[in-house]
């Protein structure tokens, strides 16, 4: 994926029709997609603690302020680290750690 600022627009719209259909989240969600879709494709993050309901799992920031969970290693607290996002929740992000 690649972003191009003049087609943001574009993107919004195919998102919003093709949200629900792709990745099965509802519409009110949609502009998550599109916040997704003009970042990086891999964001980096900066783990700052322990997920808050899974203490097996990391949570950590995206530049664009944005919750992301994952698995890995207390070691990562207060380091930038790179991820995959796989799943969008209501509140957060769920990702994969890249190695």
């Amino acid at each position: 994926m690649f972003t191009i600022p003049g087609l943001l627009l574009v993107v919004a719209c195919l998102a919003t029709t093709t949200a629900h259909a792709q990745f099965g989240v509802p519409w009110r969600h949609a502009p998550t997609l599109v916040a997704i879709s003009s970042a990086e494709d891999d964001p980096r993050l900066l783990v700052e603690r322990a997920a808050r309901k899974n203490a097996h799992e990391l949570a950590g920031r995206t530049e664009n302020n944005r919750w992301v969970n994952f698995a890995g290693p207390s070691t990562l607290i207060n380091q930038f680290v790179d991820v995959v996002i796989t799943e969008l929740r209501a509140h957060t992000l769920r990702g994969r750690l890249l190695s």
